[in-house]
């Protein structure tokens, strides 16, 4: 099948969430690695879990690269879970949406010699994700997505991305004073590995929409709750994205054709919103629209 879109999760309540709102039609393998082909919203999508999180593991960038190879998609979407930048600002579920991303693993120690202080030099630049796949989803208006009764927002900005797992609240604030001029709005494990991976096929148009499930500290209290409620807000963020006739000038006239038969129901609150309602008290895996 052409024209294919993937998605791509790394944990197993990006995976259960994914699940869901995927109809899944079609099953296959790349290097004993199962991958599925269906529907998410209105598009053809090819779908692929792997099993660890962070991009530098030798089990993740070789088969997203392989699976890359051999569907040659239209575009490549990474959804997930990722931790927020600012709790005063930000609440567990909302989205962020990669305008850039910030590799902070190539770093150089350097000292100041008047002030006798270190300081890092990163030596990535920023990586900017697809034009038409970011002109996409800032289009967030009209998603209206409750978690316990409060309507979860989307913020658009750099995203920080790194293999370090980050459970340390000092740590945390050295790279967001690091990355300072940037304005990061949260950060992640595997955007520069989906970054990579499409830039050495030729994929142009990729993209990170991941919502906040921690703060990069403190995570074990309600970290199992939390990455539940931030999967299925991504998710179904990317689910009102793909449910829209939006992505016209990425495929061929003919796979657009097959769109106009397509109907997507909305639910109205009687407040002239459309609702997907996901209640924290319910905490089994469940999405009700």
């Amino acid at each position: 099948m052409k024209n294919l879109f993937l998605f791509i999760t790394a944990n197993e309540h990006e995976k259960a969430a994914f699940k869901l709102r995927f109809k899944s039609e079609k099953n296959d393998s790349i290097k004993g690695k199962s991958y599925e082909i269906g529907k998410f919203g209105l598009y053809d999508v090819a779908y692929i879990h792997i099993d660890v999180q962070g991009y530098t593991n030798p089990a993740a960038l070789p088969l997203v690269g392989e699976l890359v190879r051999e569907i040659n998609p239209i575009a490549v979407v990474m959804v997930g879970i990722a931790f927020g930048a600012d709790e005063k600002k930000q609440n567990i579920g909302d989205v962020l949406v990669s305008q850039k991303i910030l590799s902070y693993d190539a770093e150089k120690i350097k000292r100041n010699e008047k002030t006798k202080e270190d300081f890092n030099v990163y030596k990535e630049d920023a990586k900017e994700p697809g034009f038409q796949l970011l002109n996409a989803f800032g289009n967030s208006d009209d998603w209206a997505y409750l978690i316990d009764g409060r309507k979860a927002a989307v913020h658009k900005g750099a995203i920080l991305t790194g293999s370090k797992l980050i459970s340390n609240k000092d740590f945390k604030k050295k790279l967001m004073d690091d990355f300072k001029t940037h304005e990061p709005i949260g950060g992640e494990m595997e955007a520069y590995g989906v970054y990579s991976v499409c830039r050495l096929h030729g994929v142009s148009e990729w993209i990170i929409v991941k919502a906040i499930c921690d703060w990069a500290y403190n995570k074990d209290k309600k970290k199992e709750e939390y990455q539940k409620i931030a999967s299925a807000s991504s998710v179904d963020y990317c689910h009102y994205i793909f449910s829209q006739n939006v992505f016209k000038d990425l495929i061929p006239t003919n796979a657009i054709d097959r769109l106009s038969g397509s109907q997507f129901t909305t639910v109205n609150n009687g407040n002239a919103e459309t609702i997907n309602v996901f209640n924290i008290q319910e905490m089994n895996g469940d999405i009700s629209v």
